[in-house]
């Protein structure tokens, strides 16, 4: 982004009288506020997702064969090892007959664990 005008270029081109080349100024002002804004929300957001990822760290622990999100004494799961451990995703893994278990993002089937 270019350098935005300042307040007292602005006024030194209003004291000249050269309005025209004053709005311009101010056009430029607004459009590079507006770009501050945008870039302003984007990093929010970016902050956003890796508060959101480092709280993840915090409370998801592994039990093998599968990954629990444990909060005080709330135990929720289990979750697919392979889909958290390559994309930081929380897939359950569902019972199914003889102890497996399977995750329907990945395919992959786990025998064992806890319940």
């Amino acid at each position: 982004m270019s350098i935005l005008p300042n307040y007292n270029e602005i006024v030194d081109l209003l004291k000249k009288g050269s309005n025209l080349e004053a709005q311009e100024k101010i056009m430029e002002l607004r459009e590079g506020a507006l770009a501050l804004q945008h870039e302003n929300l984007k990093l929010q957001e970016r902050i956003n997702e890796l508060e959101e990822e480092l709280n993840l760290e915090r409370v998801v622990q592994w039990e093998a064969p599968f990954y629990w999100k444990i909060i005080g004494e709330t135990r929720d799961g289990p979750f697919c090892q392979k889909c958290y451990d390559s994309d930081r995703k929380l897939i359950r893994v569902l019972k199914t007959r003889g102890g497996w278990r399977h995750c329907k993002l990945c395919r992959n089937s786990y025998l064992g664990g806890s319940s």
